[in-house]
């Protein structure tokens, strides 16, 4: 499930992931489906982030939970061990 936020200059989707799979699935998804491209056009991730990094970052058995952070073909990437992905496509202007 994604959703934007509508008091935002910014376009922003949130979604959630539940295992090692489905995070690397649905950051791809999450990041196509802001840009308007399809996953198979995206560029490889491991060219922004080492993925068995995170993945191994996010998924170990933690008391705390881990936040992670990057940007990706364009977009902010924010996922946490807790399983909340947020995807960030700047719209507004730069400074």
């Amino acid at each position: 499930m994604y959703e934007d936020n509508p008091d935002s200059d910014d376009s922003t989707a949130r979604t959630e992931w539940d295992s090692v799979a489905d995070l690397i699935t649905s950051l791809l998804t999450a990041v196509a489906d802001e840009t308007g491209t399809r996953v198979s056009d995206l560029p490889p991730l491991n060219d922004f982030v080492d993925p068995d990094a995170m993945e191994s970052l996010l998924t170990s058995d933690r008391s705390e939970t881990i936040q992670l952070s990057f940007n990706y073909t364009g977009v902010r990437v924010h996922i946490d061990s807790d399983g909340y992905l947020f995807v960030q496509q700047r719209t507004g202007p730069t400074e």
